[in-house]
């Protein structure tokens, strides 16, 4: 007498089953209570018994296939066959493209077995089907020893994984700091009394141009933006040159007081008006740069910050206010 194993509906919406793993091979003994396989859902994956004694005749598809609910996956006969099989996938299911010729592997790393995909191809099919293969117990395995599933796969180690594929891998290094991924704000206005400003300076300010403005707009600014009452750090670079300035918004812009070379820098301002450069961005900066550049008839902003030192709120509050100041400079005085 033969049984067919059909594909359970493991959920009340579901249409097929994904068969993780076989636990028997075609010709092994089986009781009903042996788990047979493993199928995973959209939900989950379940360990599936045999509901027979008897031997395996025949498994109709292979591990990784999507198999349609009813579908028959294996036959269970009283008697041992004469001649088991492992029969082709049945056509309703979706079969992986064939596996490409194994690679040389390093002796520090777990061999895949003759035929197993390795390296990119793995990934790469891994990454096509949406989800890594594996039995409960290799979950369990890997999860209790901190190791990364995706490690067997760019090793090339074939799918579905079991617990030997984990034992002798050893847990996953200390993953390397990621360099923070710098924040960004820009912003264009169109400074309509900057130019008097300017004019005012030059004649009146002793020398002053926009080198003492802008450490006197951005210090005002992140002033507001962050509550400071203490000092504050400018650094100005401009035509070539880089200034700094110590509270540059509490004094006179004829009579700024400059700052000290060793002192910690809170905002550098980087002036590339008039030059043919449109933007700068450089590793190891540590203050929140605020670029200015020409865009048509008007003046464009934009900061650059590490998250972790400036809030996104108090970034765009400093912007917000620099605009304003270029926009009206009467506002830097009052």
């Amino acid at each position: 007498m033969q049984h067919e194993i059909i594909m359970p509906a493991l959920g009340m919406a579901q249409k097929t089953g994904l068969i993780v793993a076989w636990h028997k091979a075609p010709g092994d003994t089986v009781k009903a209570s042996d788990i047979l396989l493993d199928v995973e859902t959209d939900k989950s994956t379940m360990e599936v018994e045999a509901g027979h004694d008897g031997y395996i005749a025949a498994i109709m598809a292979k591990a990784g296939v999507d198999v349609p609910v009813g579908d028959t996956i294996a036959i269970i006969s009283t008697e041992k066959p004469e001649a088991a099989t492992a029969e082709q996938p049945p056509a309703s299911a979706s079969v992986q493209a064939p596996a490409p010729p194994a690679r040389e592997t390093s002796a520090s790393q777990p061999k895949p077995a003759p035929g197993r995909p390795v390296g990119g191809a793995a990934l790469a099919a891994a990454v096509q089907h949406g989800r890594i293969l594996a039995s409960p117990k290799a979950k369990r395995l890997a999860a209790e020893r901190g190791i990364e599933l995706t490690r067997l796969v760019a090793l090339g180690v074939e799918q579905p994984f079991h617990a030997a594929d984990i034992e002798d891998l050893p847990p996953n290094e200390p993953s390397l700091p990621i360099a923070a991924i710098p924040s960004e704000i820009e912003a264009r206005v169109e400074p309509a009394g900057l130019s008097g400003m300017l004019r005012l300076l030059s004649v009146e300010g002793g020398g002053a141009g926009k080198p003492a403005l802008w450490a006197a707009f951005a210090a005002s600014s992140l002033r507001a933006s962050l509550d400071i009452q203490d000092d504050v750090s400018v650094q100005v670079e401009h035509g070539g040159k880089t200034l700094r300035y110590r509270n540059p918004d509490r004094a006179p812009l004829s009579r700024l007081e400059p700052g000290d070379a060793d002192a910690t820098v809170d905002v550098v301002v980087r002036d590339l008006t008039g030059s043919c450069l449109v933007s700068t961005r450089f590793t190891g900066e540590h203050a929140p740069v605020l670029t200015l550049t020409d865009d048509g008839g008007k003046a464009s902003l934009r900061l650059v910050f590490d998250a972790s030192r400036l809030t996104s709120a108090a970034g765009t509050e400093f912007v917000t206010g620099f605009a304003a100041r270029m926009n009206d400079p009467l506002r830097q005085l009052l």
